[in-house]
């Protein structure tokens, strides 16, 4: 490849990084505007409690559980990896 090809690519690359920087700050300038009612609603105990009754609450339950159950049996012996087989089957579902 010759040296000209390669400054060529070169300017390509940092092109394209300016171009991705650039557009990150445009989209991150609209989309973390400041919000008029504040961030109140994540500590709302009837919000929270909304969130554990919807399908994404079991979501969370079943990805913490097998999550614990993969970790725990990485760390045993061979009763351990019956362990993080389960977690694993957890996280099919």
């Amino acid at each position: 490849m010759s040296s000209l090809a390669l400054s060529n690519s070169f300017i390509v690359i940092g092109g394209a990084i300016a171009a991705a920087i650039l557009m990150s700050l445009a989209l991150e300038r609209v989309a973390f505007r400041p919000v008029r009612g504040g961030a109140d609603g994540l500590t709302d105990p009837e919000m929270l409690g909304l969130l554990w009754q919807t399908p994404v609450g079991n979501v969370l339950v079943y990805r913490v559980a097998n999550t614990v159950l993969i970790i725990v049996g990485a760390f045993m012996s061979l009763v351990g990896q019956r362990i993080a087989l389960v977690g694993g089957l957890i996280a099919l579902f």
